[in-house]
């Protein structure tokens, strides 16, 4: 059998697609144990699914992109970039061996064109997570605000790419920015939604619910060698001014240093999160800004809908620092996320409140409380309630109940676990939104709950 012939009534980019997956198949059908089928077609390249039929485990199954034309070379910019950020958890991982990347592997085997591996992500991209749920009236804020941090972390990666440590549990370190380090000028010029692809979830708070988001389509990214940001005024005027954006990131040294590349991420995650609100994904930059004039997504937060607008802003300076983005939305994740919802009786409790931010995530849902049993780690606690110990209830449950005080450290929270025992504990910790431990936490042993308590 043949390959398929040309058919003219599609684009010759589709007749492309179809004829590169038909020789990357061909090409696999002399291996009985390997299946490769289509997933999606680009502009050059077109995505496999090539994995082992011996078994079902997904770490035997990879993503191939396969170029629609033979040109050499044509990937190997795009690999070099995947490769230097292989350590930021928010950028897609490519399949490698020994460190080195599969690129071209099977070109000495006979496959012809440009061709690499990269692990394979069955949740699928953000665009056809939309694409699924435009039946929904809207978008749940706390979605919004953790794919905008997903987004925010990657744009951190690439203006400071990570390096390989790892943390005491053996994952990688979310991304951060540094304000004593210059950042890159690596630019990637398609933020969008079908170059997010949704990985696993995480013991780390913000991804107890939403999966990592990891970015791809490194193909049209490149590094500035310029530093001059060319600014229509007339378009300052009729956004900029009008949204009261003019020095509002300008005053005083900023927080986070940055340049033309990382101003023009933020712009790019900004644009991505803006026709997500839009509910259209196909605007230019000039209709979403002007969508945005007039505030007609009353039913988003208005603290995010705020900062999408800021990002967008056309001159460079008023756009919030890749350190600014994400300090607020860490902060959203913890503060803003209960009180939209209002699932906790402790709206009047004052900002200042200690372990306030422990009630920020819904119950019942992993919490992220890791207890150690003669020096070994556990999986986190799950509990069924998360109670904020204001300093009333502090003294009005303390008298009744021995696990709220111990000497001269009263608990700030109080656990309730699910089908959860408390063995004889050797020492138990709190994972704070950063990962790091800010908690010191204590229990009765035969209890059914935990004490939180503020280290000295």
């Amino acid at each position: 059998m043949g390959p398929p012939p040309f058919n003219f009534s599609k684009s010759v980019q589709e007749n492309q697609a179809i004829q590169a997956a038909y020789r990357a198949k061909q090409f696999f059908e002399s291996d009985a144990t390997v299946q490769c089928n289509l997933i999606a077609s680009g502009a050059r390249a077109v995505i496999l699914l090539v994995r082992d039929k011996q078994t079902k485990l997904l770490n035997r199954k990879y993503v191939m992109k396969k170029a629609l034309v033979d040109d050499p070379g044509l990937f190997e910019w795009e690999v070099e970039a995947l490769q230097e950020l292989q350590n930021a958890p928010h950028v897609a991982k490519l399949a490698s061996i020994n460190g080195k990347p599969l690129l071209n592997p099977l070109a000495e085997a006979g496959l012809q064109g440009d061709h690499y591996f990269m692990q394979y992500y069955p949740r699928g991209s953000l665009a056809q997570f939309l694409d699924r749920t435009q039946h929904l009236e809207r978008l749940p804020n706390r979605l919004l605000i953790a794919i905008f941090l997903c987004a925010a972390k990657a744009c951190a990666a690439m203006a400071y790419p990570p390096g390989p440590e790892r943390d005491r549990f053996g994952y990688l370190p979310f991304e951060k920015a540094y304000n004593d380090r210059d950042p890159s000028n690596l630019v990637h010029w398609a933020l969008r939604g079908d170059h997010w692809l949704f990985g696993e979830t995480d013991y780390r708070p913000e991804h107890a619910l939403t999966p990592i988001m990891s970015l791809i389509g490194f193909g049209s990214s490149q590094v500035l060698e310029s530093q001059n940001d060319e600014v229509d005024q007339n378009a300052v005027r009729e956004y900029d001014v009008k949204q009261g954006l003019v020095r509002c990131h300008g005053r005083g040294l900023p927080n986070g240093r940055r340049n033309t590349a990382t101003r023009s991420n933020v712009l790019g995650v900004g644009m991505m999160m803006a026709t997500i609100l839009n509910e259209d994904y196909e605007q230019p930059p000039e209709l979403t800004r002007e969508s945005l004039l007039y505030d007609v997504h009353k039913h988003y937060d208005k603290d995010l809908y705020r900062l999408v607008k800021e990002c967008i802003a056309v001159s460079p300076p008023n756009r919030p620092t890749i350190q600014e983005l994400i300090d607020k939305l860490y902060d959203w994740i913890w503060s803003k996320v209960a009180e939209a919802f209002g699932l906790y009786p402790h709206r009047d409790l004052p900002s200042s409140t200690p372990g306030r931010a422990l009630v920020a995530q819904r119950m019942p849902t992993t919490i992220c409380l890791r207890r150690y049993v003669g020096g070994v780690a556990s999986h986190p606690i799950r509990a069924e309630r998360l109670e904020l110990m204001s300093p009333a209830r502090r003294a009005e449950r303390g008298a009744s109940d021995g696990v709220l005080s111990s000497g001269s450290c009263s608990a700030i929270a109080l656990a309730t676990l699910a089908r959860t025992p408390i063995p004889r504990i050797t020492k138990m910790e709190y994972l704070d939104r950063r990962g790091i431990s800010r908690y010191g936490i204590t229990a009765q042993a035969k209890s059914d709950a935990i004490a939180i308590r503020e280290k000295a």
